[in-house]
C-alpha cells in the first residue's frame, strides 16, 4: 500500500513539473531561432522576390551540397511543397515568398526517413519543405 502511495506522489510531482513547464512556454516551443526552420515572419522580412533569395540570405547552408557519396550520381538537395517533389533548389527561384507559410530543412538522413519514396535512385543531401 505504501508503494502505491509513493508511486502516486511521484506521478503527481512529475505531472506538476510537466504542466509548469508547459505554462512557462505557453504550451508551445519558440523555435524561431531553429536553423532548420524559417517562419512566415522571417520569410517576409527579407523583402526578396523569390524563395531562393530568401534561403540564400537567411539559411545559405540549405543550398550547399557538402559531401560526395557517389561517383555515378550527383548529390541533390530537393524541394517539396504539399508532398510533391518540385525539383532541385533552382525551383525556389520560381516561387514567391507570399506562397510560403514556413520552410523547413531536412538533412539527408531525416529526409530518407520522412520521405522514403524520394530516396530510390537518388543521393539526397537534404530536402527543403515549403
Amino acid at each position: 500500500m505504501k508503494a502505491l502511495r509513493r508511486e502516486g506522489i511521484v506521478l503527481a510531482i512529475l505531472a506538476s513539473a510537466f504542466l509548469a513547464g508547459c505554462a512557462s512556454t505557453g504550451g508551445t516551443q519558440d523555435d524561431s531561432n531553429n536553423p532548420d526552420r524559417l517562419t512566415r515572419e522571417q520569410i517576409m522580412e527579407v523583402g526578396a522576390t523569390n524563395l531562393y533569395d530568401v534561403v540564400h540570405r537567411l539559411r545559405p547552408r540549405w543550398l550547399q551540397v557538402s559531401s560526395v557519396r557517389s561517383f555515378s550520381m550527383e548529390n541533390e538537395i530537393v524541394v517539396l511543397q504539399n508532398d510533391m517533389l518540385l525539383g532541385n533548389t533552382e525551383s525556389l527561384r520560381q516561387m514567391s515568398p507570399e506562397l510560403a507559410f514556413e520552410m523547413r530543412y531536412l538533412t539527408g538522413a531525416r529526409a530518407a526517413t520522412a520521405l522514403p519514396g524520394l530516396m530510390s535512385g537518388r543521393h539526397i543531401e537534404g530536402a527543403i519543405i515549403v
